[in-house]
């Protein structure tokens, strides 16, 4: 019987990438971690500690891979590059203090530049606002 080497029985497909054929290199890594429910959790609260919002919670659940792969290629430098700002609106009494900034905002303004939006309203009565899309250059 002939060994034989690890990859030496993957299959190349005309036209796809030997790294992604074998699983290695930047974007499998970065496949494998959104895969991973734990990791996908550690990615969100990641994002939740840098833009100050509650990511994990208002985010859909079927958006959440997504915008953890664009978050983790802007980590490594891969284009295309997407752009993520917070926005706070508070809705309850007006003697509360609010954690970011009293704005006024229409969601068609915002879509019509490109965001995509996503909001819900937090245990405080704020409404978090959270917007990606692609860097303009």
């Amino acid at each position: 019987m002939k060994a034989q080497f690890v990859f030496e029985n993957i299959r190349f497909e005309r036209g796809q990438d030997p790294k992604t054929a074998m699983g290695i290199g930047v974007i499998a890594k970065i496949e494998d971690m959104i895969n991973d429910e734990e990791e996908l959790d550690d990615i969100m609260n990641e994002m939740d500690q840098q833009l100050g919002a509650a990511m994990n919670v208002f985010l859909p659940e079927e958006e959440k891979k997504e915008i953890a792969r664009m978050w983790l290629r802007n980590h490594y430098e891969l284009p295309p590059y997407t752009e993520f700002k917070v926005l706070y609106r508070e809705d309850g009494d007006e003697d509360e203090e609010a954690s970011g900034p009293k704005i006024d905002y229409e969601v068609k303004e915002l879509e019509s530049q490109g965001w995509k939006v996503f909001y819900e309203e937090n245990n405080f009565g704020q409404v978090e606002t959270i917007l990606i899309r692609e860097k303009l250059k």
